[in-house]
């Protein structure tokens, strides 16, 4: 079937994407949106709620059982019957391989093989689809039985020996973060540290990197990534997409923002442009206005030593700065224009993810996201490990002691002022 428009739902599934007849409205369903996460909830005012489910005394056996291996890919109808105006396609991306064989395992969930799963709707009825993303690393490591390429989360070769990891700093892309639909046909797997790969919507087949249309380069704006959460402007109906690369002299102490535009009817490359900045960056997400993109850097330092002798992951070796006074808040315009960002200081928090952003008519810029005031280690489940670990992180991982509490926050400032 020939799937038309696209709709976002990353705000409530960040992997997740619904793709719907063009008869569909864009602006009813984005407006619903803004209204939905405009409120900004704290930790106190969640626990009190009747509505929402408290993570303390979660059922840690269910907890794992969301890492087991998704060993069939099928293609059936689902039983039941849907509403009649239910019509388009669910793309669903996530972390699925969890154990390479009986006796190797990604250490991290984050490291796991990507899988597309699909549900479309249409005439009171929904079909179930799901595949492997062909990755050439899935690929291999499907043929070999073992782990072969090492993982930004600590997965490593040889059971995490040094001497089979040293020097090796070429990463596997294990697409598997988000998905995103652009155009009438077009459907591409998400991970933020490589390029994307082409799926066909229909059969979910593997196609192959991709450019994305001139996006990844080795032009004058050299990219070789982009981001897993861009973000749809359906007044503009652009795609707005990101890349977070190192910086030119000083990669532990330096990063560039690459932001790009893409047309979403015809697909086509708008526009494309790199800032520098000072600091370690570490944008997972990033949040959208009618004239800027909004990044938050949290004080980062890294540890280079441990990731070259193939001791850790690139994310191991991430250390968050309990002693810096602040972060910054980085507001880049959009548009292929001559500003230049603004860069404000803000608290030390970190954040995985963005809720909502725009401007008030008095030209202010209203950021709601969702931020950790503490170690980014444990929000990310990376770990205090001196060692390889002997069992995948997720068994024993106690999360509501380990992992830090998060809440929603709403920052408003004047770009004006600084």
């Amino acid at each position: 079937m020939r799937i038309h428009g696209f709709f976002t739902l990353s705000a409530l599934a960040s992997a997740a994407a619904f793709v719907a007849p063009k008869a569909s409205t864009h602006h009813s369903s984005s407006a619903r949106a803004s209204q939905l996460y405009a409120a900004t909830v704290s930790v106190e005012e969640a626990r009190a709620s009747d509505t929402i489910v408290h993570r303390e005394g979660y059922d840690a056996m269910a907890w794992e059982k969301g890492f087991q291996n998704v060993e069939s890919e099928a293609c059936y109808e689902l039983d039941g019957e849907f509403p009649d105006d239910l019509v388009g396609t669910f793309f669903q991306n996530g972390h699925t391989k969890f154990y390479v064989s009986d006796d190797e395992f990604h250490v991290h969930p984050f490291d796991a093989d990507g899988m597309v799963q699909a549900v479309t709707f249409g005439k009171n009825k929904a079909w179930f689809r799901n595949r492997y993303i062909q990755t050439p690393g899935y690929l291999q490591e499907l043929k070999e039985n073992k782990v072969c390429k090492r993982g930004v989360f600590g997965t490593a070769r040889n059971k995490g020996k040094w001497w089979s990891n040293i020097f090796d700093v070429d990463f596997k892309n294990v697409a598997n973060t988000h998905v995103l639909f652009m155009g009438d046909e077009e459907l591409y797997a998400l991970w933020e540290a490589g390029a994307p790969f082409q799926i066909d919507p229909t059969t979910l087949e593997t196609i192959g990197e991709s450019s994305l249309y001139g996006a990844i380069n080795d032009g004058e704006i050299a990219n070789n990534r982009y981001a897993a959460h861009y973000k749809i402007d359906p007044i503009r109906q652009q795609v707005c997409g990101f890349s977070i690369l190192p910086g030119d002299k000083d990669p532990a102490n330096s990063h560039k923002i690459c932001v790009m535009e893409h047309d979403q009817k015809d697909n086509r490359l708008l526009y494309q442009k790199t800032y520098p900045f000072d600091g370690l960056g570490v944008a997972h997400d990033c949040a959208i206005t009618e004239n800027y993109f909004i990044f938050l850097q949290a004080p980062f330092d890294f540890e280079p030593i441990p990731l070259i002798l193939g001791l850790k992951g690139a994310a191991e070796c991430i250390v968050f700065d309990e002693e810096a006074e602040h972060g910054k808040l980085i507001l880049i315009p959009r548009g292929d224009k001559q500003k230049e960002p603004v860069v404000i200081d803000v608290p030390t928090y970190f954040s995985f993810h963005t809720s909502n952003a725009f401007e008030d008519d008095e030209g202010n810029v209203i950021l709601d996201m969702v931020v950790a005031k503490s170690d980014y280690k444990k929000l990310a489940m990376a770990g205090e490990e001196t060692g390889y670990r002997e069992r995948p992180i997720w068994e024993g991982i106690n999360w509501a002691k380990d992992v830090p509490a998060n809440e929603l926050l709403r920052i408003t400032l004047d770009p004006k002022k600084f």
